[in-house]
């Protein structure tokens, strides 16, 4: 009898470790997501995508894109990678509806059409544009590069690591965009507080998450910069007004144009 309970105690032990780790991976695929869901409702119901940075979803989209190239040629926890394409996903919709909103609200041209990726426009436009199709343009233009370098330079482990530390220092730089806009427009109206909760929440967790779990040095040392990041921005939170100049719906003056929160030196 001592023997049965022991190997029953040891099966229980054994369930809970595994149910407890497949908890934490999902939590790690889909919870920094939650936020970006957030963001996402409270532009469809406030009509007004101005407080969110898209610099953040160029963020996000061009630091996971290398993370997957990263992943091929040093292999580390598949949850990683799956949070990668979840994440990519949710940026793509986040671009979907900014893009129609600031349509809707500022085009005057009923039948303007996207401009290529051979054209000048479209590069001094770089990131301001008006179609999601000319981001999915873009972002495939990336993965064209990103995927010709990896295949070269396939069996070089130095080209592996720089191309880690390079994703990792992009998604480490994730809340500055949002820092510098709401430090200029000295407001955070437009910006969802749950956003940025979940930021701070999901990198402590991801980064306790990197530490067990051993995995390379470029995460964990992305996550500890986020963390600062993020509580920098729930300090301006905290002192900057949630409305803009004119009143509740952020309608600022017009040195804080569509314009000037699109340019990539400091804006957002």
């Amino acid at each position: 009898e001592p023997v049965v309970a022991a190997a029953t105690e040891a099966t229980s032990s054994s369930f809970f470790r595994v149910a407890l780790g497949l908890v934490a991976d999902a939590a790690m695929i889909f919870c920094p997501v939650s936020g970006y869901l957030t963001q996402y409702r409270e532009i469809v119901q406030t009509n007004n995508p101005e407080g969110f940075s898209l610099w953040v979803c160029f963020i996000l989209l061009t630091a996971n894109i290398l993370r997957i190239f990263f992943w091929l040629g040093k292999r580390f926890e598949n949850v990683l990678l799956y949070q990668a394409v979840v994440m990519l996903m949710a940026q793509f919709f986040l671009l979907d509806v900014v893009t129609r909103t600031r349509r809707a609200k500022r085009d005057t041209r009923p039948h303007a059409t996207p401009t290529g990726v051979l054209e000048k426009k479209y590069w001094t436009e770089f990131w301001a544009w008006e179609f999601l199709s000319q981001y999915v343009n873009f972002i495939l233009l990336l993965v064209c590069v990103a995927a010709i370098f990896t295949y070269t330079f396939s069996r070089s482990m130095l080209y592996n690591e720089i191309l880690g530390y390079v994703s990792l220092s992009i998604e480490a730089g994730l809340g500055l965009p949002q820092f510098v806009r709401n430090f200029r427009n000295h407001s955070t109206s437009g910006l969802s507080f749950f956003l940025i909760f979940t930021w701070i929440l999901g990198d402590s967790f991801k980064t306790c998450y990197f530490l067990i779990k051993g995995s390379p040095a470029q995460f964990v040392m992305c996550g500890m910069f986020q963390i600062v990041v993020d509580l920098l921005i729930i300090r301006q939170i905290m002192i900057y007004p949630s409305h803009g100049p004119h009143g509740p719906h952020g309608h600022t003056h017009a040195s804080h144009s569509h314009h000037d929160t699109v340019k990539p030196q400091l804006s957002a």
